[in-house]
């Protein structure tokens, strides 16, 4: 399968240290936000109840006649089918195997890609996928891979094939009925204090997220009420949980869930709280807050001082 090239800046490596198969792998340092690869989406669906064996093969037959060079590369992918399987059912599990499916309030498509298929999972990606269907002067669609975090060379590109809300065990769950393996990263290792990081920051992007969603504030007199009590929630739960040093984070996952969702409100009233919180860790500063922060200065007056901390 040629997809070396296709890829900006990264390697494919046939055997990914620790892991079976192959892997993505950065050529150089990369900044967050780079463009890993930008790849059309093959034999779409309308959602997961569309994707049977019947209509995989239908598509397939479509792509063969049609002589699309794409149906050689689909066949050299992984897939959990018995040796013993049919073509029909072969071709089903490498569907499974390897599609991708945007989440319910995005549509809830699925689809096939060749290339990125190559891309390891991580319930800690550096990089997330997105289906782009809004680009400008250009009729089709695609799923773009870029980097959340900076990565150096020599480092493997992941992402992750699961809701990042999801907790370890719908994470392993589906993982191994989607794919066939358990993952064993830090944030999968029961006990460890990142792992019990993890498991509270993903039920608190889950809640959040819920909340802001199916509360209805804007139609009644008291609304700013009832948007104050949804925080006083949030941080009733962080208390509970014993969790206090991730208060900041809570306040930082309302208040973007709360922007991207046109919450202005309950956004001034998160970046308010926000910049009213000093985080220390043994005597320092803390840089993700602080960062965090600074990000907010794009949509709020900036309140920082010179030395970092908060005015």
């Amino acid at each position: 399968m040629a997809v070396i090239n296709t890829f900006f800046e990264c390697e494919v490596l046939d055997e990914a240290p620790g892991k079976i198969g192959r892997g993505l792998f950065a050529e150089k340092d990369l900044k967050a936000g780079h463009l890993v690869i930008s790849e059309e989406p093959q034999m779409r669906f309308g959602s997961m109840a569309e994707v049977t064996k019947e209509s995989v093969k239908s598509k397939w037959n479509v792509m063969q006649r049609a002589g699309d060079p794409v149906e050689f590369d689909l066949l050299e992918l992984s897939h959990q089918a018995d040796i013993n399987a049919s073509f029909e059912e072969k071709i089903h599990s490498i569907y499974m195997s390897n599609c991708l499916e945007t989440s319910a309030h995005e549509g809830g498509e699925v689809f096939l890609t060749i290339d990125i298929s190559i891309i390891n999972h991580s319930c800690i990606p550096n990089a997330t996928w997105r289906l782009n269907q809004n680009r400008s002067l250009e009729p089709t669609s695609v799923v773009e891979v870029r980097l959340v975090t900076d990565v150096k060379r020599g480092e493997e590109i992941t992402i992750s094939y699961c809701a990042l809300d999801a907790e370890v065990l719908c994470r392993q769950h589906f993982l191994n009925e989607r794919y066939g393996f358990y993952c064993q990263c830090e944030a999968c290792v029961w006990g460890t204090p990142f792992y019990q990081a993890s498991q509270f920051r993903r039920h608190m992007i889950r809640v959040i997220g819920m909340d802001i969603k199916t509360t209805d504030w804007r139609n009644t007199q008291d609304g700013e009420a009832i948007l104050q009590g949804m925080v006083t929630t949030w941080e009733n739960t962080v208390t509970v949980e014993g969790a206090l040093p991730f208060l900041w984070e809570v306040y930082a996952i309302g208040e973007f869930a709360a922007r991207t969702n046109g919450f202005s409100l309950l956004s001034n009233i998160l970046g308010e709280k926000l910049y009213n919180i000093v985080v220390m860790h043994t005597g320092k500063k803390c840089d993700a807050f602080i960062d965090t922060v600074s990000r907010l200065d794009l949509f709020f007056p900036q309140r920082l001082n010179t030395t970092s901390r908060l005015a």
